[in-house]
């Protein structure tokens, strides 16, 4: 099995891909907040906002850590920068591209949260999540693979699940195909 770790812009579609491939490949899935959460003992996003920034680095270290450690088979989301310590547990990162207008849309679409609608901060927000990856890319060799949304969400769901498959050993590539095979 993989792990492999979704990241992309806030409302670019990572969450509920990511769920859907989950379900498709019998694989676990969860958001970074989710794991977050857990360690904490909270249960809601404003609680883990109004965490101490150093209570969340405290928490990123050893939750994720542990909870790596324990699941050998994981598509997790997130659109926080993965560390040193996190990286050393996946085998892939897939970037979600999506142009700038359809992440507005998205999120006006998404009253979940606020986030910004303004096309400068979308536009700052991805040049440098680009730039941490690119990053991740070269100083810890971290396979990166990039699947663009600009289809339904099933033809993201396939393209992560795509990703995701590839970033397995070639004995699970073949068990996971056959897999989601017999559930369609």
């Amino acid at each position: 099995m993989a792990r492999v770790y979704i990241g992309g812009p806030s409302g670019s579609g990572k969450t509920a891909a990511c769920g859907l491939v989950a379900q498709e490949l019998g694989i676990s899935s969860l958001t970074g907040s989710q794991i977050m959460m857990q360690a904490a003992g909270i249960s809601t996003r404003s609680e883990l906002e109004n965490l101490l920034e150093e209570t969340k680095q405290d928490l990123r270290l050893h939750a994720f850590e542990d909870y790596y450690k324990m699941t050998p088979n994981l598509v997790i989301d997130g659109h926080f920068y993965l560390t040193e310590i996190d990286i050393r547990y996946f085998d892939a990162y897939v970037l979600v591209d999506i142009d700038t207008p359809r992440l507005i849309e998205f999120r006006m679409a998404d009253g979940a949260r606020e986030r910004s609608l303004d096309p400068l901060d979308i536009a700052k927000e991805t040049q440098e999540l680009h730039q941490r990856v690119e990053k991740l890319e070269s100083d810890f060799g971290i396979r990166v693979i990039r699947v663009k949304n600009e289809g339904t969400l099933e033809e993201l769901s396939r393209s992560v699940e795509g990703a995701y498959i590839s970033a397995c050993p070639l004995e699970t590539r073949v068990e996971l195909l056959n897999r989601g095979k017999e559930r369609r």
